[in-house]
């Protein structure tokens, strides 16, 4: 009998995390309407238009094209770090990676002025200063 209810158990718990693990990937890969996101690695000091500055590393670059006015955000390990409204331009075909634009700052930083997602026909252009 004590065989039988260790199985039992096992198998209980194995199913749990199974169950929970399907959940987890599920609402992780589940993609928002009116959201177009990409990973991006900064590899120094990187200014976000007239925004704060961004320390190198990996973050989520989020495009909100929902609202009246849309915004890029930037997350790193899940919490928003920056956020700033932009302007959408069309191209005419869709971008084949993603890549980030920028023109030298002060003190060795970069300034992003665009960004081109992946997959989208889109170019996000960042207000900064001087423009």
């Amino acid at each position: 009998m004590r065989k039988h209810f260790a199985k039992s158990m096992l198998i209980a718990a194995a199913a749990a995390v199974f169950s929970s693990g399907v959940a987890s990937a599920s609402l992780w890969s589940h993609k928002k309407s009116g959201v177009e996101s990409a990973r991006v690695d900064l590899s120094g000091n990187t200014k976000l238009g007239n925004g704060p500055e961004l320390k190198p590393g990996n973050y989520r670059v989020e495009l909100l094209t929902t609202s009246p006015t849309p915004e890029v955000s930037f997350y790193r390990d899940d919490k928003l770090v920056a956020q700033t409204p932009v302007k959408l331009v069309s191209e005419s075909k869709k971008n084949n990676e993603t890549a980030i634009y920028t023109k030298p700052g002060k003190n060795n930083s970069q300034i992003i002025t665009a960004i081109e997602l992946n997959g989208t026909n889109k170019k996000i252009v960042i207000p900064h200063a001087g423009s």
